[in-house]
């Protein structure tokens, strides 16, 4: 009898330590569960700020997926010293060393109401495992410091003068274009009257009716402008003979390159017949124009309206 009261005795025992048990793992369990909380860092400006420009300042928070889902609260730092141009927030998945993790990122715009090291305070943010736990927990934001240097103001006497000489200089820039234009040695073959249409218009517009006519009168065009702009004098000269001349003047590498390329390409369209085509023909003529009009202006009447 008593040996059966002993045994029952024990039994309870037995059963009250296991329950107890049982609650010291929960209570383990939620103590380890807070301390698993989600890693919080901040990204801010390692550089020099210039005031009054705005810059990114950012709350990044990561933690396992394993351990739960959890909610995090807007922070709210302390910016009295910025002026806040946008806000908002991402969130993403990344794997880092065979474990999904996940990102949750605040953005914050901000541009600098003064000069010299401005604070973000270290602030906390609201933090709870879903679905809600008892009690939220807190994150530790650290603190950020904002190194902003002030934009030296030009005095308006310094930028009054300097526009008045930007401004005389460009009238003398003219002066002299409109002096080397009046100046200019008038062409060989320019045509006695301008009826409002530019030379290379009207040989653009024979090309249809008379493709080798043509490319003779661009062809002439060319010569004329290096015989005037280069002093060569082309009468007698084949297109290979007045290419050897210029390689023997004082000519730059891309001019004598466009100059070439331009002989080979007339070339090519004499002996081409139909299979040159009137656009190939119209780039030319616009690529040849371009050339004189940019080197020797003067060469090339402007249209009348």
């Amino acid at each position: 009898m008593r040996g059966g009261r002993r045994l029952q005795y024990a039994l309870m025992r037995l059963r009250t330590l296991l329950l107890l048990g049982e609650f010291l793992g929960i209570i383990l369990a939620g103590g380890s569960m807070a301390m698993a909380l989600p890693a919080v860092r901040i990204h801010a400006p390692a550089e020099t700020v210039k005031s009054g420009e705005g810059f990114v300042y950012e709350v990044i928070t990561e933690w396992k997926k394993s351990e739960g889902d959890y909610q995090i609260g807007l922070p709210s730092p302390a910016i009295e010293d910025f002026e806040l141009l946008r806000q908002g927030e991402s969130q993403e998945t990344f794997v880092r060393a065979g474990e999904t993790w996940i990102r949750k990122t605040f953005v914050f715009g901000l541009r600098p109401l003064k000069a010299g090291p401005l604070v973000i305070p270290a602030f906390k943010i609201p933090c709870s495992l879903l679905p809600g736990t008892a009690a939220a927990e807190f994150l530790e934001v650290p603190e950020a410091v904002i190194d902003v240097q002030d934009t030296p103001k030009i005095p308006v006497g310094i930028l009054i003068a300097a526009f008045t000489a930007i401004a005389a200089t460009a009238a003398l820039v003219v002066v002299f274009l409109n002096r080397r234009r009046a100046s200019a040695p008038p062409r060989p073959d320019a045509p006695a009257s301008d009826q409002g249409l530019s030379r290379f218009q009207d040989i653009e517009g024979s090309f249809q009716s008379d493709p080798s006519g043509a490319i003779l009168r661009l062809t002439s065009e060319l010569r004329a402008f290096i015989g005037v702009t280069h002093k060569i004098s082309g009468a007698s000269l084949t297109d290979r003979e007045m290419l050897l001349s210029l390689a023997a003047a004082d000519l730059d590498r891309e001019e004598q390159a466009s100059l070439k390329s331009f002989f080979t390409r007339l070339e090519e369209a004499k002996f081409a017949g139909p299979g040159f085509s009137k656009i190939e023909f119209e780039n030319l003529c616009r690529d040849i124009r371009k050339f004189i009009e940019l080197r020797q202006p003067s060469l090339i009447p402007t249209p009348r309206p």
